[in-house]
């Protein structure tokens, strides 16, 4: 699943959930552009000076000012995920524009969590040496036995 956001060339997918308020109280990404909800561009800026609750996000994507709904975040998903083209700043888009609406119940939304890799870099790291290590060893073995083989040639000759 995707979150959207609009940008200069238009309407793009985007999986970094990591969001901010800008000057004019739109959610937008780090970069500047403004992530789309159910109704359009998300603007906080009433929610934020009318009330003095705080702004969550539900699970589902509902954006919430206390018990006051603002919008929906617009998540979608693609049919064919390598008909995706890389665009800017870790966006995609697909020519065809076939996203489909994920409906809430087919993700879910952490607030305050920001995905990461899943691989952990210092356990593959331990892999990779002793990786190398066992290839070492069985390129010593390699060389030993070929050693022994030469020498069980030479025992034959007189």
């Amino acid at each position: 699943a995707f979150f959207s956001v609009n940008t200069e060339r238009g309407t793009k997918k985007k999986k970094n959930g990591q969001f901010i308020i800008d000057g004019e109280g739109f959610l937008t990404t780090k970069d500047g552009n403004k992530v789309l909800g159910e109704k359009g561009f998300i603007n906080l800026d009433d929610a934020l000076v009318k009330s003095s609750n705080e702004i969550s996000i539900t699970d589902d994507g509902e954006i919430k000012s206390g018990k006051f709904t603002i919008d929906y975040l617009k998540i979608v998903k693609v049919e064919d995920p390598k008909k995706l083209e890389r665009a800017e700043n870790q966006t995609f888009f697909n020519e065809d524009q076939d996203y489909e609406k994920v409906f809430p119940g087919d993700f879910k939304i952490h607030q305050g969590f920001v995905e990461g890799s899943n691989t952990n870099p210092i356990l593959e790291m331990q892999a990779m040496i002793q990786l190398q290590k066992d290839y070492e060893a069985s390129q010593k073995m390699i060389a030993s036995l070929d050693g022994m083989l030469s020498q069980t040639k030479d025992i034959g000759k007189l």
